[in-house]
This record gives C-alpha cells, structure tokens and sequence, in this order.
C-alpha cells in the first residue's frame, strides 16, 4: 500500500473519531488542552500553542493552520510546505534530505569561502569567491591549454546546415571545459566550402594554428583533399559526414563518426538473400550515392552467390525503361533491386507491370533508399503495384538517453533543435577531445590519433551506440527492412489506402536482424529442447539460435502471427528431455523441435505423444526412429518427425551398389562404437541378413584386415586419416576386391595422408543437394549476421523444425482451426508444408510414414580413376540407385 493511501486512510479515520467525539463530549468538547483559545474539537493542530487565526467551533477566532503538502509535518513548521516527499531531515541540521548535499552531516551548512565545496569537505577552507577548485576545494591546477580544428561548411552546398555543425562543435567543447579542470580546449573554425581546395587551404590553416586534431569535412570532395594535409602533419581527422567507400582506408589517421555508404549496399543485399533471389537484375540511378551503394550490394551479393543477371546504370534523367525491364525478361532474372528515387521507382515498376512481371508468378521486387515510405504510395494510379515489394533503407538514429541529453542542451543553449550533422559533430569532436584526456602527450597529433580507438569503443553519444572498426569507420547504427503489403490486390484499381506500408524488420551490424511484429498479432510459442548443460552441451547454443532464426524469419515474411522460441534444458539425459518435454507442454507450445541426441529424442517423444504433440529431431540419425512406436493423430501420421538423415542410409545406398556390382560377399570396416554397430546392422539389413566380415577398429589403429582378403567387397566407414590406414593396409595385403569407402575419401585429408594407389575405390558420399535450397544460402548469411560465427553443426536443421512447425500452424490458422480445440492440427499438415521446401538445411521433403526426411539422404557414388573421380550413380531412399546417364 502506498504511503498517499495509508495518510489519506489516516486521515479518514481521524474524522470518523472526531465526528464520534462530537457526539458524545458535552462540556469535555470545549476542552482547550493546548491552551491555544482553540478547542480540542475544533483544533486541527494539537497541541500546537502558536496556533493563531480564524478557527470555527467554541467561538475560536484563530487560524486553521495547514498542511498543504500533506507530508505529515504542518506548514508553519515545514521548510517545504509544497514537496510531499520532502520531510525528513537525517542529520537534524534543519536542511530536509532533498536539498540536503550532506544529508547525514549535521555540522555541513556552511560554505565559508564560497567556492561552491561544504566546509566538511574543504580540504582548503579560505580560497574565496571566485577561485577555480577542484572536488576538494582546493585551487585547480592550471589547465593546459588545447586547441582542436572545426572545418565548416560555411559556403559552398551545404553552407544553410554550418551554423548547427559550429554550434554543435562549440557545445562540445563548453561541456568537456565544465566537465573537468586539466585542460581548456578551445575550437578554430576554417570554412571548407565543400571544396577539395578550399578544404585544403582550410586545414593548413588549421595545422598552423596548432590544433591537436580536426573535425570534419562534411563533404566527401573536401574531406579527401583535407585528409591529405593532417595525414601530413601527424594530425587526426575525424568527420561528421563524409559517407564516400574509399575513404575506409586501414592505418590511416581518418575516422568518422557516419557509416560508409557501402553498409546500405550490405543492408539492401541482405534483404535480396531474405527473399531468396538467386538470380538479380539491379538497376541503379546513376549518382555517386545510389551507384556507390549498388557497388557494394553487388559485392556483398556476389560473395553470397547471388548472380546478377542484368545490371543498368542508367541516367538520373530516364524517364522510359521499356528496354532495361525487357532486358530482365529476356534474361529470366527472378528477382529486380531497385536503388532509385520515387519518380524513376515508379516508371520502373509500372513498366514492369506493362510488361506483365509483376504478381503472383513475376519476378520478387526488392528496393532500397528513397522508395520506402508510405509517401511513395500516392505516386501510383494503381498502388497494387506496390504489393510485395520489399526493401531497406537507413533507419532513424536511436532514441538514447545521452541522444536526448544532447537535443535538450542544445535547444536550451541556441534556442532551436539541432540541425542536419550537428549531433555527428558534437560527437567527433567530443571524442577528440576525449582522446586528448587518454593520450601520453595530448599536444602530440600523433598520441591523440593513438588513442581514439579505446575511447571510441562502444561510446554512448548524441548519435548512439557505436565502435570505431580497424579502418577508422563506424558500422551503420541501423537499417529497416520494410515491406508493401494488401490484403486483396489481384484487381485492378486498388485504392491506395488498401496498402499497408510497415518496416518488418531492423538490421545492425552490431545486434543482426531482429522482426518487428505487430501489436495486435498473436503471440505463438514453439517450444525448443536443447542440451544447456550436460555432457552434449557442446554447440547447444546453435541450436537455440537456429529455432530463433527460423521464427525471426518467418516473422518477416508473414504478418498475422508472432512466433516466439520458448527454450527448456534437458541436462543432456534422458530423464531431463522428458521432464523438460513435460514442461513446454505446460508452457501451451504449439509443437516442440528436438532433442537432438537419440536417447534424450525417445523420451521426450513419449511425453509428447501422450500429449498429441508435434516433435521434430534436428540431430537423431538413429535408424530406430523411422520405426519407432511414436502415436498416431486422427490423420494416421505418428507424432516424432526429424529434419536430418538416417544413419542407415549411406550403409544402404553402398549394398545397393554392391549389389549392382555383383558383389555378393561385402565387408565392413567401421569403428568399434555404437555408430559403428549401427552402420554394420544397416548394411546387414540391406544385404539380405548376412556380412563376409565384421572389422572393428578404434580411431587411430588398424582393426584385422586379414579378415577381409576372402570378401568380393569391404565397405569402409572412417574419417580421412583411419581410411587412409585402412586402405594403404588393404592394399598391403594385397586385397583384390572392391573398395567403397564414404565421403571422407573425397577430401585433401584423405589424399594426403594416404601412401598407396587410391585407383578403382568407389566413395559413397552425401550430395551437396541434401543441404542447399534458395533459403540456405540467406540463413547462412543471417547466422552470421546476428551470432557473429558460422552456423554450428544441426542449427540449421533445427531451424528446420521451427520453420516447419510455425508453417504448419499458419496453415491451419488461415482455414479457421484453433490450436485450443484442435491440438493436433500442426502434425496434419507437415507432409503438405514439408514437400519440396526450401529450408535453412536444404530442400525438405518429409515421408508422412516414417516421419524421415528422405530429402536429406541424396547420395553420389563416385568412382576414382588416376586421382579423379567420376560420378556413376546416385541414390535416395525413396528412388534407390539410379545410374547417372552420359
């Protein structure tokens, strides 16, 4: 209960008791026991003797006195009388604690030489009025004067914005002087005029005033001439908004507080790799912004294997690109990037759409800079052109704290809000002021450019968060993915208030990508079993990142529903997956992706089908799960599901060559593990029940190849290093059957360490097609991006699982079924999402039977011949050995 509520039920009850007393008292009401003239009945203030006024009752002519601010203490005796929160006087000295400096130091209430230090805290008590003091009142050493460089453009493009840039500079530099007492900066403005040599003669004249460093210039051209003159001199340079690429120069003594343009570039190829254009057309308004920016989105999306297959600079003053949009159809882009203003935006999309490349089965359209708004949809007569266009742009500066600081000390000081550049200039030049303070000599250019590294890691400004990179760059604070959308745009004439406008994601080089979900969408939770802790705890973190991924990209590309990751540990036991299954149930997820180990997976999965719920294995590849006894919905499908191979397939795609091979007695060498046991059963199996030989070997030794010198065939399951033992001994035996051995003999390992003939080994290995799709290659990108690393090993697959149970649910969603009454709706529809989908592991085709993923199990058999190897036959588990045609 609050302190308002307790005085003000007080209060109450202090009424209802006088009210009772008034009832009662007869000649005991007139009782005056302060001796005030006032009666007991009438007299608010007790025994308040000083009580004078104009009181009603008991014909009291004295005054009520009050307590305004109801804090308990009456007016006359309140130093405070309209601060309810000011009552208390700690040390008694008569000061209440909220204007108290020394709240527990009754003998601090005097400054005697007016320095602006208490007297209990003056370690020099006779200075006098108007003596510069330090914190313990003593006289401030001399500051050491230093001078800094500001260059402006005072004329020239951007003179209208060099007011605010000066003042910026100028308030910076005030605050740091207040701040502290070893030095008293002092700022030298030069006019750069946005001029290369203006720019020139501006930091000369700089330099010969001494200055320890220079801010600026704003304009590309100047800022490069000016580079030269202070990386002359020994001096730093740090500019407030010069954007130009080529200024990202390793070891030099520029920085600058703005993002290269190329981070636009990264951002737009990004979001190109989100929507999985494999094949890119881009066409580019030809100015130095929009072409730089293209420049680096056709680096960045190159790097990542996008192809571009149309690229057009074209004139700022095009007005007709019937012949560029033909251009892209003729060569079958599937994607166009658009870097444009909103005039030439729009004649390119309505030329597409002349050209009937727009809807449903055209091309995906992705856009950057000037095109995001809502302002661009009142440029159409048919904004249903708009629909499904994303795109990036530069994202508003952050909202902080010290941001905001910066606007209020501003506006108070010159009486207006800061202008274009001005928190960028108050930021470089308080960061080289603040590299003076850490430098050895703070006179020497030289040892401030030195220490503008450490003060420009993760430094808090008027423009946000950010750190200086190697190069003397800032990575862009933040970029919005955004996104057209209409709910019914197939006809003609849409109305541009049926498209909806709304930035789905943010992108910073710092934090990654995050989707921003609406606030009227439902909030949906998919659960995730992962080994936190435990002997399997190893790499777990992928897993977890993997699910969020999934749900962050699924976030962005649908609307209706946010998916959230709810996580539980399962202690790498199989007790644990199960008491943790048992638990995300209770949390109402709406399916559940792993565990990832087998024995963890079986328990879990127990849990779950008692429960009528989805689980998907993102790392089981025991051959036991396509067997096992895991429920059966009202559709006959079984609850448990897995995003990666079986084991038992690549021991099956080798019988099956054996055998077409004629090979009718086959060996195993495999490990003497339960992979390895599990190895051997399957291709037992596989073979009809029956080995020639059995061979187990520890990594590292060689098991009994005498075993295998009567076999048609020995099948070699190892790593690179022990197959190469293996075969150099095999062939020391003078073993005259077939080799076939798995994709480890397909690697520089493998050749390096092997000493004998590798000729005439057949290598069963995974296809590259088990693991790409059009989505991989995006999630591979976006992993890095948001965690800094390669994807670990299974977080692609267990984004996989993610994917395709928020996919499943959305399905159900959209025809009107609820996960409350229809609980098992996610597991009805997984074999329609999981045909031919492109996951973040590759293409994703599940067998509704078994709950397998045979998408995953595409084999190659490759036959090596003088080094080389040749494809012959592929396999899958649904379609078997196939020979591969000339």
């Amino acid at each position: 209960m609050s302190s308002e509520i307790k005085r003000a039920l007080l209060m109450v009850l202090l009424m209802v008791v006088s009210a009772l007393a008034g009832c009662t008292g007869g000649e005991e009401a007139t009782e005056d026991t302060s001796d005030d003239t006032n009666g007991d009945n009438a007299d608010t203030t007790g025994n308040n003797t000083a009580d004078t006024g104009n009181q009603t009752g008991n014909n009291d002519n004295t005054t009520t006195v009050v307590d305004t601010d109801g804090d308990g203490h009456t007016d006359p005796n309140d130093a405070f009388p309209n601060d309810s929160t000011e009552w208390e006087d700690s040390d008694s000295d008569g000061v209440g604690d909220n204007a108290d400096a020394f709240p527990n130091d009754p003998t601090e209430t005097a400054d005697s030489d007016s320095d602006g230090v208490g007297d209990n805290s003056d370690a020099c008590p006779d200075t006098g009025t108007g003596v510069d003091v330090d914190e313990t009142g003593c006289t401030a050493p001399e500051a050491i004067p230093l001078t800094i460089g500001l260059l402006s453009p005072k004329t020239g493009s951007l003179s209208e914005v060099s007011e605010g840039i000066e003042n910026a500079a100028q308030l910076a530099v005030d605050h740091m002087n207040e701040d502290q007492y070893v030095y008293e900066f002092s700022l030298v403005v030069e006019d750069s005029g946005c001029s290369g040599s203006m720019a020139a003669t501006a930091a000369q004249s700089l330099v010969d005033a001494g200055v320890i460093g220079i801010v600026g210039a704003a304009c590309d051209e100047a800022t490069i001439s000016a580079m030269g003159v202070a990386e002359s001199a020994g001096l730093p340079m740090i500019s407030y908004a010069s954007m130009a690429p080529e200024l990202s120069i390793d070891g030099d003594n520029f920085w600058r507080v703005v993002a290269s343009t190329a981070y636009e570039g990264v951002a737009a190829a990004t979001w190109a790799q989100l929507a999985q254009i494999t094949d890119a057309a881009i066409l580019v308004k030809n100015t130095t912004a929009e072409a730089t920016i293209a420049s680096a989105f056709i680096t960045t999306a190159e790097d990542a294997g996008v192809d571009m297959c149309y690229t057009s600079f074209y004139d700022p003053s095009t007005t007709n690109f019937s012949s560029d949009i033909a251009a892209v159809k003729s060569a079958e882009c599937d994607g166009v990037i658009l870097i444009s203003e909103m005039t030439d935006g729009m004649a390119i999309l309505e030329e597409l759409n002349a050209q009937e490349m727009l809807g449903e089965d055209g091309v995906t359209l992705v856009g950057h800079g000037a095109i995001g708004s809502s302002e661009f949809i009142g440029m159409f007569e048919n904004p249903g052109l708009l629909n499904g266009l994303y795109g990036s742009r530069n994202s508003a500066p952050e909202n902080t704290l010290d941001a905001n600081i910066f606007i209020n000390k501003y506006t108070t000081v010159f009486g207006s809000q800061p202008g274009e550049h001005a928190a960028q200039t108050y930021d470089a030049a308080t960061l080289l002021m603040m590299a003076a303070g850490e430098a050895e000599d703070p006179t020497s250019g030289e040892d401030v450019n030195a220490a503008l590294m450490s003060v420009g890691t993760d430094y808090s400004g008027a423009t946000g968060v950010f750190s200086f990179e190697e190069n003397g760059d800032v990575p862009g604070a933040m970029y919005d993915f955004w996104k057209f959308t209409c709910e019914d745009c197939a006809e003609d004439g849409v109305e541009g208030n049926q498209i909806t406008f709304e930035v789905v994601a943010t992108w910073s080089p710092y934090d990654g990508i995050w989707a921003n979900c609406r606030s009227s969408t439902p909030q949906v939770q998919i659960g995730l079993l992962y080994p936190a802790t435990g002997e399997n705890s190893a790499g777990s973190d992928g897993y977890l990142h993997g699910v969020e991924l999934a749900s962050m990209l699924i976030n962005v590309q649908q609307r209706d529903i946010c998916f959230m990751v709810v996580s539980e540990d399962t202690q790498s036991t199989a007790d644990g997956a199960a008491a943790a299954a048992q638990s995300l149930i209770d949390q109402n997820v709406v399916g559940i992706v792993g565990p990832g180990d087998c024995d963890e997976t079986l328990a879990a999965t127990d849990i779950a089908v008692a429960n009528k719920m989805t689980i998907i294995s993102y790392a089981c590849s025991s051959p036991e799960l396509t067997d096992y006894d895991d429920g059966s919905d009202v559709q006959g499908k079984g609850y448990l599901w897995r995003t990666t191979h079986s084991d038992a397939w690549p021991a099956e795609a080798a019988a099956e060559y054996a055998m077409e091979m004629n090979l009718s007695s086959v060996a195993i060498y495999r490990t003497d593990d339960a992979m390895g046991q599990t190895l051997s059963d399957s291709l037992s199996d596989a073979l009809g029940g029956s080995l020639c030989a059995d061979i187990t070997f520890t990594s590292g030794t060689i098991g009994n190849t005498a075993d295998a010198l009567g076999c048609d065939a020995v099948v070699v399951f190892a790593d690179a290093v022990d197959s190469a033992m293996i075969v150099d001994d095999l062939n020391a035996e003078g073993y005259a059957g077939q080799i076939i051995g798995n994709g480890a003999m397909d690697s520089y390992e493998f050749e390096y360490a092997l000493t004998s003939s590798s000729d005439n080994i057949a290598v069963v290995k995974l296809s590259e097609s088990s693991f790409s799709s059009s989505l991989s290659d995006a999630f591979f990108t976006a992993y890095g991006m948001n965690y800094g690393t390669l994807p670990p090993a299974f977080s692609a697959e267990a984004a996989d699982g993610g994917l395709i149970i928020a996919l499943s649910f959305i399905y159900g969603y959209n025809v009107g079924l609820s996960a409350q009454t229809n609980s098992e709706y996610v597991n009805w529809f997984i074999p329609a999402i999981a045909d031919e989908y492109a996951g973040a592991s590759g293409y994703l085709t599940v067998d509704p039977d078994t709950g397998d993923m045979p998408s995953k199990g595409h084999f190659e058999v490759l036959m090596i011949a003088s080094g080389m190897l040749e494809l012959e036959y592929t396999w899958d588990p649904l379609n078997g050995l196939e020979a591969v045609e000339d």
